[in-house]
């Protein structure tokens, strides 16, 4: 909302920041609703839609992960991975939940995203559909092997 030349409320369309994840993830449900189609194809079309704003940011998750992941005792891993969970708002983390079921994210993000548990906030009330969460999941096909997470 912001203030109008008179006074008053307007909505306002236009967001930005954090406030665009809402917009997004609205975005996905109605490609869901007008194409009938499957959430990952939904997902995939919002953000190649998006891909200027949304390309970089998930790109720039994944290396953060990847990093993380990448030091073998050298750093308290949980202690960057609950940094990096404390700043995903409601709606990113819906996004990247829905990321999990499209094809715009590869496996290994996907296998750390997974392994991380980084979906675990997710608040099943801003999900169109409990099918399509997929948080709850401690498990990954990565270059076709099962792998389990504790």
């Amino acid at each position: 909302m912001k203030k109008g030349n008179e006074g008053g409320h307007v909505f306002d369309y236009i967001k930005t920041g954090r406030d665009c994840f809402y917009n997004l993830v609205g975005t996905v449900h109605g490609n869901l609703g007008k194409t009938n189609s499957l959430i990952g194809a939904a997902t995939s079309k919002t953000i190649l839609q998006n891909s200027s704003d949304l390309q970089p940011y998930l790109g720039m998750i994944g290396v953060i992960l990847r990093h993380i992941d990448g030091y073998e005792g050298i750093i308290d891993k949980e202690f960057y991975i609950s940094i990096l969970k404390a700043n995903l708002s409601g709606y990113e983390i819906v996004l990247l939940n829905y990321a999990m079921f499209s094809d715009v994210i590869d496996d290994d993000f996907k296998t750390l995203i997974s392994k991380y548990n980084l979906l675990s906030s997710l608040d099943p009330k801003k999900v169109k559909s409990k099918d399509y969460i997929y948080a709850n999941k401690k498990e990954h096909t990565h270059n076709g092997q099962l792998e389990t997470y504790t």
